[in-house]
């Protein structure tokens, strides 16, 4: 699964669970109020300071204008535009403090918002155009990152878009959205190009004033291979001869100035040039991209190099690992061996060639490696390279292959290597992490005894990883692996309880216990109570388990936060409602009954009718309204976001299905089977044999995102109707949950999920192969198991820190354990 860069800004140092940044009090902040006279309005919505006039009214949309700058002008630039914005009386807000601005321009910041340091709001066209005057006049020869969402103004650092000035109405799918001139609603796309709507003019002055370059370009742009806030990765093709014979293929690296900072404030071009001085003092290694030359263009630096063919390392070791095979297995694949032996060798040779040159990589992870024809890795991106030197360490690392602690010059580029070699064998390597460095001991025992690994290889990857550990360090390395491999599934379950109950905070701030990133959110306070990913979830499972939960506390805390709940479905109303009502929380069930939510707009288990339709059936309230909804969704070709559980027509298909056994009206068979319809219409048979759902660039197996959830569907309909329908797809399905790892242990994405289907798949139809699945991937949750003297822990979405929620975390995996261990359902609303 590809890096989601977001969630790097909640991996904060030293913390083993998302979490927001602290806020920066020590540095400079800015402070533009002594220029504010009477009458202004001051407003902050982290990381905004909002100035707005105190008998204005913002339009609900129109022409706003961005200014960007960088460290060293920001604060001129500030109080330059704010005295100007006070004089004008127009609202503006801008970044509180330099901090903000480094995240706003940072490497892994969100392209479509990067570059915005200053918003104002102009109240009519007219004020739009002389503002726009206005600004060039006081910011003409300031620089500052260009914004990508945005037209730029003239040559200097201001900008504009036309888009929403306040937020969308309740019932909106969308986080912005304008108002077209038919009077719908529709989406205010943030998207990192110029895209204002066809039916948005600007005014006459404004758009007689835009000149766009026009630049010569001496490749022609075949396909984008990465992007970053700092700029993107191409594949090109030369149109003339003055880099390379034209025709030539050739990747090219952009920079953009003050753009993509890092943590010490460097910018993407500073990088770049320091990657060209790399390449040339390196040129001639096999294990190097050639390097051609460098050009500006449309103020961007360009860096142009050999296009090494084949697949990055993460891309080429998926197409022969035989984990990531379905059942039957033959783990014992010599082929993958022989490539895999042939691959460490290959990579320590490399690495100990730009040692011997006096150079540390620093940043090493697979996606920095292409393995030119398949088998002899070539190193990319020398962006954070440095000059050898026994005291430095990259602080840029790649998040699970970052050196242990205290490690500095060629041991801390040979610890990632170590742990890049490791995710050669299993795909849990990098929750070794942190501290958890006795998992690199339990994932070599384990790939010796099932995947037959080489001693050369587990040698390889010791002598560099457990074997310079501090004594103190190795000693409790085979006590920690013997504990967990220990553990039966029973006293794994409890210990997993046991790390929750310790996590749990009954206080009236923050989340009940740590989890996804989405607690931090803009709707962060309804998901920190609701089911997936807050206290409702959590509160669920832990009462099935026989340690139980603190009743009274519970109904406390849920009820409390009743007034944040808004939404529908599993998310919102319906999800607190089932864990409040299974849990005999009176206090909570009393303060629901006292609230009203919005009527759905989708069909699905998250938010939608689905989701309301399954509580109603399962409470034993009336499910037909629910029922007339989804009936005309599914008429008018709604499709869900995307196919399984928790955002497509399984869950409604369960739904119907269960309407029938309820009624015996025939059409709910029907119209279960047009909801099946609707989902598998979107899956694909892969070249593995098994049924996934197609995202156009991926495919996805599992329960909550992918083909497991129409899987589940298909088999209640077969259990209502006693039939076989739809058992040719059904087969297909059995088989995607087969898979000998998963990347993560989640319910929604990973091993968990394939537990539970593979469970009531079993219960459906008994079967020995799967049965033996299920017993290897009970086993397979110790890989993905993190421990300590306190309990068991899992990764969440994308396996950077612990969660403990129910759809990404250790409560997702404890209701698997719960359904398999006691037999009952331990998905919301019985489904």
């Amino acid at each position: 699964m590809p890096l989601d860069l977001q969630y790097l800004r909640y991996c904060q140092p030293g913390n083993p669970f998302y979490a927001p940044a602290v806020v920066d009090k020590t540095g400079l902040v800015f402070d533009v109020s002594t220029h504010a006279g009477t009458g202004w309005i001051s407003k902050t919505t982290h990381p905004w300071i909002n100035w707005i006039p105190s008998e204005w009214s913002f339009p609900r949309q129109g022409w706003k204008i961005h200014v960007s700058a960088t460290p060293e002008n920001a604060a001129t630039a500030l109080s330059a535009t704010a005295q100007f914005c006070f004089r004008a009386g127009l609202a503006f807000k801008h970044l509180a403090s330099a901090r903000d601005l480094l995240n706003q321009n940072g490497k892994y910041a969100d392209r479509s918002a990067a570059g915005k340091f200053i918003t104002v709001y102009p109240g009519s066209d007219e004020e739009f155009a002389s503002t726009l005057d206005e600004l060039d006049g006081l910011l003409a020869g300031n620089e500052g990152p260009y914004i990508l969402s945005d037209k730029r103004w003239r040559s200097g650092p201001v900008y504009f878009r036309y888009g929403a000035f306040v937020p969308p109405s309740d019932e909106a799918p969308f986080v912005s959205t304008l108002i077209d001139p038919e009077g719908n609603e529709v989406e205010d796309p943030r998207r990192p190009t110029y895209t204002p709507p066809d039916w948005a003019t600007l005014p006459e002055r404004v758009a007689a004033a835009i000149d766009d370059e026009d630049v010569d370009f001496p490749f022609t742009m075949r396909s984008a291979l990465h992007f970053s806030n700092g700029g993107g990765v191409y594949l090109a093709e030369a149109t003339t001869d003055e880099y390379v014979p034209t025709g030539t293929p050739v990747v090219l690296k952009e920079a953009r100035p003050h753009a993509g900072l890092d943590v010490d404030g460097t910018d993407a071009v500073t990088r770049l040039s320091h990657e060209a001085d790399v390449l040339q003092a390196l040129e001639g290694f096999d294990c190097v991209p050639a390097y051609y030359g460098a050009f500006t263009a449309w103020e961007h630096r360009f860096l142009v190099m050999e296009h090494v063919h084949g697949q990055d390392l993460k891309r080429e070791w998926m197409t022969r690992t035989p984990v990531l095979r379905p059942a039957p297995w033959d783990l014992h694949d010599d082929t993958y061996v022989a490539w895999l032996s042939s691959t460490v060798e290959r990579l320590d040779e490399a690495l100990a060639a730009v040692h011997d040159a006096g150079w540390l990589l620093g940043d090493i992870h697979p996606k920095n490696v292409i393995m030119r024809d398949g088998t002899s890795p070539c190193f990319i991106d020398f962006e954070f390279a440095h000059r050898m030197d026994p005291d430095w360490r990259c602080q840029q690392g790649a998040p699970g292959y970052e050196p242990f602690f205290g490690l500095t010059g060629t041991a801390a580029d040979r610890w990632s290597m170590g742990m890049m070699e490791l995710d050669l064998i299993y795909p849990q390597a990098t929750i070794a992490d942190q501290g958890n460095a006795w998992k690199i001991e339990q994932l070599l025992n384990t790939g010796t005894h099932s995947l037959s690994v080489p001693e050369s290889v587990r040698t390889s990857i010791r002598n560099v990883t457990v074997d310079v550990l501090p004594a103190s360090r190795r000693d409790e390395i085979n006590d920690r692996v013997c504990g967990i491999e220990a553990l039966s599934d029973a006293r794994l379950r409890e210990e997993i309880t046991r790390g929750l109950l310790r996590l749990m905070d009954w206080g009236d701030e923050g989340p009940l216990a740590p989890g996804d990133i989405a607690l931090f959110a803009s709707d962060g306070a309804e998901h920190q109570a609701g089911y997936p990913y807050g206290g409702a979830g959590i509160i669920d499972q832990l009462r099935r388990s026989p340690a139980g939960v603190d009743h009274h506390a519970a109904d406390a805390w849920l009820a409390a936060r009743v007034g944040d709940i808004h939404s529908r479905g599993l998310r919102g109303r319906e999800g607190l409602a089932y864990a409040a009502r299974d849990a005999g929380l009176r206090q909570t069930l009393t303060a629901l009954e006292s609230t009203s939510g919005r009527e759905p707009i989708n069909p699905t288990l998250w938010s939608g009718w689905a989701g309301v339709g399954l509580y109603h059936l399962e409470s034993g309230d009336d499910p037909l309204m629910a029922a007339h909804h989804l009936e005309r969704l599914l008429d008018k070709g709604v499709q869900g976001e995307t196919v399984g559980l928790l955002n497509g027509w399984c869950a409604a298909a369960i739904f119907f299905a269960r309407l029938h056994e309820q009624t015996g009206e025939g059409r709910y068979v029907s119209l279960a089977m047009r909801a099946i319809e609707a989902d598998l219409v979107r899956c694909t048979t892969t070249k593995n044999a098994t049924l996934e759902f197609d995202e156009g660039w991926r495919t996805l197996p599992y329960l909550g995102v992918g083909s497991l959830g129409v899987g589940l569907a298909i088999l209640e309909l077969q259990r209502v109707t006693d039939s076989q329908v739809f058992s040719e797809p059904l087969a297909e399905i059995d088989a995607a949950a087969t898979y000998h790892q998963c990347g993560q242990a989640s319910l929604a994405h990973g091993l968990a999920g394939f537990l539970i289907y593979l469970n009531r798949r079993v219960r459906r139809r008994p079967s020995p192969v799967l049965d033996e699945v299920i017993t290897s991937h009970l086993q397979s949750l110790r890989l993905h198991a993190v421990a300590d003297d306190t309990g068991v822990f899992f990764r969440g979405n994308q396996n950077l820190r612990l969660s403990s929620d129910y759809l990404t975390g250790a409560s997702g995996v404890l209701a698997a354990l719960n359904e398999i261990l006691d037999d009952t359902p331990s998905l919301p609303f019985g489904i």
